[in-house]
């Protein structure tokens, strides 16, 4: 993913990639000083990078909430499939009163593709 990106954008960047993470990589970035040489961070430094504790802790955790967030996406995606299915059939129903009536008379609307 990185290294497709442009990066002519600033003299000085840092990407990290969430996805060539491991656990061992994110624990081992707050106790190792060489940042450079880790397979899920792409940078324009020379050598090696020698972050100080504050910066690797913020690397940490902006590694960690990515994965956090690559973590919940599916299901906060199925998540929200349903409640729009939901608000629609109540909508195209008119009302979740008139969805249990239209049920026992089997004339329930659905979403048309």
């Amino acid at each position: 993913m990185a290294s497709t990106c442009d990066k002519g954008f600033a003299d000085s960047y840092m990407i990290l990639n969430p996805e060539d993470a491991h656990f061992f990589d994110i624990i081992r970035i707050l106790f190792s000083r060489n940042i450079g040489h880790r397979k899920f961070v792409d940078s324009n430094a020379e050598g090696d990078v020698e972050g100080s504790f504050r910066g690797r802790w913020l690397i940490f955790i902006s590694i960690v909430l990515q994965k956090l967030l690559l973590y919940i996406a599916k299901p906060l995606n199925k998540f929200g499939y349903c409640v729009e299915m939901l608000i629609n059939l109540i909508s195209l129903n008119g009302g979740f009163t008139m969805i249990i009536f239209n049920f026992l008379s089997e004339k329930v609307e659905k979403k048309k593709n």
